[in-house]
């Protein structure tokens, strides 16, 4: 009854801690048969679920800019790296062209990491849907593989374990 007294609004899933404590509101109100405070903790628990999800997104996109925005900006030393050795064909500049080549063929992010790490289906997922170039031009490129609402469902569930896996990496 004392968790009753809580202000719902002040509720939130942070973390597991908090989660424990919104079941056990959840299962003591159903008990009291409070039908209005069970629909207030679940709207705002949808809310915070949508904010997390929208919040993972915007990360994953700006992720995703600037990798592409660092792969232009190698390309653009390794091109300015070129025209020097031919000028000068000095072997410094060639070393490090090698090494510029081999660093621009797999660099080390942590974009590429957590999608290592991350179940391969929803690996796939945030791939095609964030990096893949055919699939950003086709909107419906989905229907391939799955209905509309199984694709938001399993797409949903990968930005999810996405997000996990990033703020677990940031922890370390």
């Amino acid at each position: 009854m004392e968790k009753n007294k809580k202000n719902i609004k002040d509720m939130s899933l942070t973390n597991d801690d908090d989660i424990k404590t919104d079941i056990d509101l959840f299962q003591e109100l159903a008990e009291d048969r409070d039908i209005e405070k069970l629909q207030q903790l679940y709207k705002i628990n949808m809310i915070n679920t949508k904010f997390l999800y929208d919040t993972i997104t915007s990360i994953i996109k700006n992720m995703v800019e600037v990798k592409k925005i660092n792969n232009m900006k190698n390309k653009m030393k390794l091109t300015f790296l070129w025209i020097q050795y031919i000028n000068s064909r000095d072997l410094r500049i060639k070393k490090e062209i090698e090494e510029l080549e081999v660093y621009c063929k797999n660099p080390p992010s942590v974009f590429n990491y957590i999608l290592s790490i991350m179940s391969k289906e929803n690996a796939w997922l945030i791939h095609k849907i964030f990096l893949d170039t055919e699939t950003s031009n086709d909107k419906y490129w989905y229907k391939k593989y799955f209905s509309k609402t199984t694709f938001y469902k399993k797409k949903q569930i990968a930005i999810m374990e996405f997000g996990r896996y990033l703020l677990q990496t940031s922890d370390d």
